[in-house]
């Protein structure tokens, strides 16, 4: 199994490299690093993805793995993916890409909103997390925050759905796994444009210990009313 996760992936790599210009074939290769590793953690090859095995990928998985990924990659990972199951199709005589294709359409754009969503917020909050794949942090940020967190703080973390939003500039979450508590955060223009209503955030929170506003303190990933089924609350939790 590893094998052909790796005789895919880098025909891929190859195909695209002598196909592409250097800056463009990157971006692919990117992608579908995500894409490979993906079916890593499924214990999968490409040639068993169905319509769940992408519709997870793209609305589950990537919101989770990618941090602060440049917009080219954003915007490319779906078209990648197409790209790589019409290579493993060919290299394998399968038809994933009828599975492909049966996707919702609004799969696609609801993963880049989300994706975009995150690497607003990390910016926004300062996030010294650069890359979990590989695994990139700025150093320099990281020890900022850590001086930052010095002092007596009462921290939380857990799933907050987006409830209602207040004068554009910042947005009611209640706490949906354990104790139900309300709390504001304050975002940016940009960030409110991005948030929908129902929309689910894997975060930490902190204030001090004097009961002060609630403050993001980092973000795991999000999640949208569009995938939270019974049966996507129970991954999530």
């Amino acid at each position: 199994m590893t094998t052909n996760l790796c005789g895919v992936y880098e025909a891929y790599s190859q195909i695209v490299s002598d196909c592409y210009p250097e800056a463009e074939a990157s971006v692919k290769i990117r992608c579908a690093a995500y894409l490979n590793e993906y079916c890593r953690k499924k214990r999968v090859t490409i040639s068993l993805a169905d319509e769940h095995f992408f519709t997870e990928y793209f609305l589950k998985w990537l919101p989770y793995k990618v941090c602060r990924e440049d917009r080219r990659v954003i915007d490319s990972f779906y078209t990648s993916a197409d790209e790589y199951v019409r290579m493993a199709d060919m290299l394998s005589g399968t038809s994933v890409q009828e599975k492909f294709d049966n996707l919702d359409r609004g799969v696609r754009y609801e993963s880049v909103r989300l994706l975009l969503l995150k690497k607003a917020v990390m910016e926004y909050n300062n996030s010294f997390v650069i890359s979990k794949l590989p695994c990139i942090i700025d150093f320099d940020r990281y020890k900022m925050k850590k001086m930052n967190a010095s002092g007596d703080y009462e921290c939380r973390s857990g799933l907050f759905r987006a409830d209602s939003f207040f004068t554009g500039n910042s947005v009611v979450l209640s706490h949906i796994n354990g104790e139900e508590y309300y709390i504001r955060l304050f975002f940016t223009e940009r960030i409110m444009h991005l948030i929908e209503e129902g929309d689910i955030f894997d975060i930490k929170i902190s204030r001090n210990s004097s009961g002060g506003k609630w403050v993001l303190d980092d973000i795991n990933g999000c999640r949208s009313r569009w995938g939270t089924t019974d049966k996507w609350m129970k991954v999530l939790n």
